[in-house]
């Protein structure tokens, strides 16, 4: 999957989301499953029926944010 970080917004489904919160923060898939499940990029993620939009630069800030405050 190739992920354009210049597009604002992106489509996907879970499965795609999953593979994309990989590829952008460069961790497995079994890792993009828990900071999916963490909440940390929640408001970054918003979903339209089967239609999921992510916000790249909300949730790399978002992910930013919460590791900063842990060190």
């Amino acid at each position: 999957m190739v992920i354009n970080l210049n597009t604002k917004l992106s489509d996907m489904t879970l499965g795609e989301l999953l593979e994309g919160i990989a590829s952008i923060f460069g961790v497995s898939i079994s890792t993009a499953k828990r900071i999916k499940a963490s909440g940390i990029i929640d408001k970054a993620i918003s979903q339209h029926g089967r239609v999921i939009v992510t916000d790249v630069d909300k949730a790399l800030d978002l992910y930013k944010r919460a590791t900063r405050c842990k060190h």
